[in-house]
């Protein structure tokens, strides 16, 4: 039976659509010429968290040529507790869904891989944390697109009898307890060449994300945050971004909330930008807001209240 041949441009056109890594990483073994339509999408998303195996990756990353290739960032920021690292008792309860069945001797297991991630993030997190070391992201010449996610969305749950020590000490991300952690660590990430931003599930501190933005508003075309809170409130964000056009093109908040509790304001009683504003922010923001066509949207409510103005003078004259 004769061998079916596919010309190479055919070839390069499936790799081009490929997304998986493992795939891609297979490809890049079958031949030279696999390899060079493969490498540009392998590298262009780098994955980063706080272990010793990530940033020695990152670190060696930096070292090839592939680095150029390198377009996307995904920091994800998840953080092993050191109360739960020294107390057996603690990290039993936190995780008993997941220890359903299994006896105090494998718990101990369990926890004892634990205190082998913790001592592993520990040993990354500080020297990054006091500047001591640095992952030097700026090497990364065409970075675009930087997505920093706490990793606490809803998944489904793989439990510890289903994934050996190998498996569980590469994923030390399902044993993340941090449900709302602080804006930081994203200082290094911000080039010029930066394009895109997302945060999922963060705390924002206003004044450092608005000085972080000031930095890179000549590149950032769009931003979004998704399940957020922001201290003081999301309204100072929204109108500093907003005033002083600190992302080009789109800018979205979805499902966000601000750190205090705060009652929704009364309707505004003079239909201005200034009273309009803080109102629509405030009641709209369990919901998704978004600022590049906010003129649009104070427009239409004045437009619409006003006409409900006119209606209730026009039946009071009646």
């Amino acid at each position: 039976m004769d061998s079916i041949y596919f010309p190479q441009e055919l070839i390069n056109l499936i790799i081009s659509h490929i997304e998986d890594k493992k795939t891609l990483a297979s490809l890049r073994l079958v031949s030279s010429s696999c390899r060079r339509s493969a490498d540009p999408i392998y590298f262009k998303r780098l994955f980063i968290m706080l272990s010793s195996k990530s940033v020695a990756n990152v670190a060696n990353l930096i070292q090839s040529p592939y680095r150029e290739y390198v377009e996307e960032i995904c920091w994800a920021d998840r953080e092993l507790q050191y109360h739960l690292h020294d107390d057996l008792e603690a990290f039993q309860d936190t995780f008993k869904e997941r220890f359903a069945g299994l006896s105090r001797d494998d718990v101990a297991q369990w926890h004892e891989k634990y205190r082998t991630m913790y001592r592993d993030q520990e040993s990354v997190y500080s020297p990054l944390y006091d500047g001591s070391a640095q992952l030097h992201l700026e090497s990364f010449i065409n970075l675009k697109r930087v997505s920093v996610d706490n990793g606490c969305e809803l998944r489904t749950e793989q439990y510890p009898v289903a994934l050996d020590a190998p498996e569980i000490l590469n994923n030390p991300d399902q044993w993340s307890t941090m449900k709302r952690p602080t804006f930081m660590r994203l200082m290094p990430m911000l080039y010029p060449q930066l394009r895109h931003l997302e945060f999922h599930g963060f705390a924002i501190l206003s004044r450092a994300l608005l000085e972080c933005l000031g930095m890179v508003r000549k590149s950032l075309r769009s931003l979004v945050f998704s399940n957020c809170v922001f201290k003081p409130t999301l309204l100072v964000v929204f109108t500093n971004i907003r005033e002083k056009k600190l992302v080009r093109l789109v800018t979205i908040f979805k499902h966000s909330k601000d750190f205090f509790y705060r009652s929704i304001p009364e309707k505004p009683s003079t239909l201005t930008d200034k009273a309009i504003t803080p109102y629509l922010v405030q009641s709209r923001m369990n919901g998704t807001l978004c600022l590049h066509d906010w003129d649009k949207q104070v427009k239409e409510y004045a437009d619409e209240n006003s006409r409900d103005a006119r209606d209730v003078e026009g039946a009071e004259d009646a």
